[in-house]
């Protein structure tokens, strides 16, 4: 069963999770979060499915790192440096929790974000997503590098179900133009 999320910006298709034969599709949108205003999402803009959060990240680590490679000369002290590009990382933390009696949520908000880090087996590779969060981050779009969870608060009573989770996200930036140092100085990304 899906329904259409009327919120602005791009439509989004969110799945009943818990809907009759519907347990194993989609992700699980049930709470009110996301009618607060610039409430931060994660938009896969393939599927054009999004996942809002229950909470704001207290921090988020912007990280830009450029790779060099080292030129070694004979008789030099201190060798050359060819600079062969660099990476745009972002990094932040944020925390799942059982939002449905069921306790199933937790797991499924976990598993989707996953998702996004891997390919559709052979026939796709990972989707490109944006991470809408207010004024910083809305034009850039990232790949999910990594997203490793911890589960706690297990509920013998759910089937050992989790009701709290936290999630450490890693995004890498990804772009078709090559952004000169005046886009770089711009308070978007």
């Amino acid at each position: 069963m899906a329904s259409v999320n009327n919120n602005p910006g791009p439509k989004s298709v969110v799945l009943d999770r818990f809907a009759p034969g519907n347990l194993d599709n989609g992700i699980l949108d049930d709470f009110s979060d996301n009618k607060k205003p610039n409430q931060p999402y994660i938009l896969d803009l393939v599927t054009l499915e999004r996942l809002w959060f229950q909470t704001i990240p207290y921090e988020i680590d912007n990280n830009a790192e450029s790779v060099f490679v080292t030129l070694a000369s004979p008789g030099r002290n201190v060798p050359f440096y060819n600079f062969s590009g660099s990476e745009k990382t972002l990094h932040f933390t944020i925390t799942w929790y059982a939002n449905h009696i069921s306790y199933l949520d937790v797991i499924s908000k976990c598993k989707w974000l996953e998702s996004l880090s891997m390919g559709d087996a052979f026939d796709s590779e990972p989707h490109q997503i944006q991470f809408v969060f207010g004024e910083l981050y809305k034009d850039a779009k990232w790949l999910m590098k990594s997203c490793p969870f911890k589960l706690s608060n297990f509920d013998r009573e759910q089937r050992m179900l989790p009701k709290l989770a936290t999630q450490e996200i890693t995004l890498i930036k990804v772009s078709t133009k090559n952004p000169s140092r005046a886009t770089n100085l711009k308070l978007q990304y």
